[in-house]
């Protein structure tokens, strides 16, 4: 269950953070666009975080991912000029917790955390326990989802069919491609100046210059004219798979080929870079100081050598905070290390396991997949009644009207497929107690000096960090979904040192707010 391999956020943008907004009625009021900024926007201005952009979906369910703001939003995340998307509440990123895990999965991978000003775990007791079982099954479920739709991909292939949007210079008309001729146009422009040896910024700039425009009406980038060279569906080729297809050719064959030589030679040969360390414990540690994130921080020594530490963020960036930085791998071994002892016993392991199945049976979306078959049934009727109509017919209008609706059924229908085909896939992948208890004993066998282990250990299990420089309070993601503000840690130290001058460990003690378990520890 490995994770994916992580490209840190450069350093320069390490505390920088957008806010996501939706809201899915005009009713709604009190988690209106308005009152969901200024939450947010008070959380960063309280961790520390620099606001540098802000997505907004209007009148959108959080059931669908076909966002148009949240969808721009991840595309961003990949140019990693920021380290976190804060949320108001993670039901604004996503309700579906598979697509939740998924969509934290892919953003993992490029450094960005997803973060909640008002709960600090997702909603249901062990939200984030089930996710990160969700991201390690990810790879299995998506090759059997890949395999399936591939099958019926190939299977229109074979028919003739396009199986997908229209590459820029055609169209598709009745499921086959066409030229589009102005389109096709700045295709033959692109070749013939990149083989006239125009470098791909020269072709960028005359393409715009000429007036033409990308498919979705935007200014030409140097990576659409990269897309353009590379496509074989201009000398006719429009293949999928092994299966053969044709289609209308736009670039003759000693152009194409001309361009595949240059587009060659040209390529760029990068040095390999060196690996940015990754901090695993980044948007869930947080000063017990002054309750700022405490953010990814390097040094260098006079002999050349990396140290890598975590730093208050009001403190490395105005020297307002008194608390020393720490180590990043002694933290991070230290956290692992006490939740081994304290948290991984065989008794809280039944316990977890047996609530994070009582959550996925509340989220196998049984009702949701009821109701999309029943809408294939009744998409399947009215094509029944649509035939009927057709056949009792000569007029040529209703005939053009039956056709119309006819078409839309179809893709709703292929829509309505897909989404059945994927919760029966997740049906199948259905957790039970004791494949959840391997999963969390393997934390209790790991080597806490592997910092891919403690990463995984740390995302799974780890809710919030609160540190002072001679104590620590960290709280899991096993009990309660409250969140853990500031205050509440400074009350919580409070009373439990009351208990114990060394280690407390179980609840916290009586009088604390009902939250996540906690164990406040004194630093070794």
């Amino acid at each position: 269950m490995a994770f994916a391999k992580i490209k840190p956020v450069p350093e320069a943008c390490a505390q920088n953070a957008v806010l996501y907004c939706r809201f899915s009625s005009e009713k709604q009021k009190e988690n209106s666009i308005d009152f969901q900024l200024h939450v947010t926007r008070e959380y960063c201005e309280r961790k520390g975080f620099n606001v540098v952009g802000e997505y907004i979906d209007r009148a959108i369910s959080g059931t669908s991912d076909q966002r148009p703001e949240f969808q721009r939003m991840i595309r961003d995340a990949k140019k990693q000029l920021f380290a976190y998307i804060i949320v108001y509440r993670f039901d604004r990123f996503a309700r579906n917790r598979y697509d939740s895990a998924i969509y934290k999965k892919d953003l993992q991978s490029v450094g960005v955390r997803v973060l909640s000003a008002e709960e600090s775990v997702v909603a249901g007791d062990e939200g984030i326990i089930l996710e990160s079982i969700y991201e390690a099954m990810a790879e299995s479920y998506s090759r059997k989802l890949s395999r399936i739709v591939k099958e019926s991909l190939k299977e229109t292939a074979r028919k003739g069919l396009t199986t997908n949007i229209a590459p820029y210079g055609y169209k598709s008309v009745d499921h086959r491609l066409v030229i589009d001729e102005r389109a096709a146009e700045a295709v033959r422009l692109c070749y013939k100046l990149y083989a006239e040896g125009k470098t791909k910024k020269q072709v960028t700039d005359a393409l715009n210059a000429a007036g033409f425009r990308t498919a979705k009406n935007g200014l030409f980038k140097i990576e659409n004219v990269t897309r353009i060279l590379k496509k074989r569906c201009y000398i006719g080729e429009n293949n999928y798979g092994d299966v053969e297809r044709e289609c209308p050719r736009i670039v003759d064959d000693k152009t194409f080929y001309k361009v595949q030589d240059l587009l060659e030679k040209n390529k760029k040969q990068y040095g390999k870079k060196a690996d940015k360390a990754f901090f695993a414990l980044s948007g869930k540690m947080f000063c017990g100081e002054c309750g700022a994130a405490m953010v990814g921080d390097e040094g260098t020594s006079k002999g050349g050598k990396k140290f890598y530490y975590y730093t208050c963020a009001k403190r490395k960036k105005n020297r307002s905070c008194v608390k020393k930085s720490e180590k990043k791998d002694f933290i991070e071994w230290y956290v692992c290390e006490q939740t081994v002892k304290y948290l991984l016993t065989d008794e809280r392991i039944q316990d977890i396991s047996e609530r994070v199945v009582a959550l996925e049976e509340k989220d196998s979306g049984a009702q949701t997949l009821k109701k999309l078959e029943k809408q294939v049934s009744d998409i399947d009727k009215e094509f029944s009644a649509l035939t009927d109509k057709l056949i009792a017919t000569d007029s040529p209008s209703i005939i053009k009207t039956i056709n119309k609706r006819a078409a839309v059924l179809e893709q709703r229908k292929a829509t309505l497929e897909k989404d059945i085909t994927d919760l029966k896939i997740r049906a199948e992948l259905k957790l039970n107690v004791n494949e959840i208890e391997s999963y969390l004993n393997t934390f209790r066998s790991g080597d806490l000096l592997d910092e891919e282990f403690r990463r995984r250990m740390i995302h799974t299990l780890i809710n919030a960090v609160y540190i002072w420089d001679n104590k620590v309070c960290i709280y899991y993601n096993v009990r309660g979904a409250e969140s853990v503000s500031f205050i509440d840690a400074l009350s919580d130290v409070d009373q439990l040192s009351e208990c114990s001058d060394s280690v407390t460990n179980g609840s916290p003690a009586k009088g604390t707010r009902k939250r996540a378990f906690c164990i406040y520890i004194r630093k070794k």
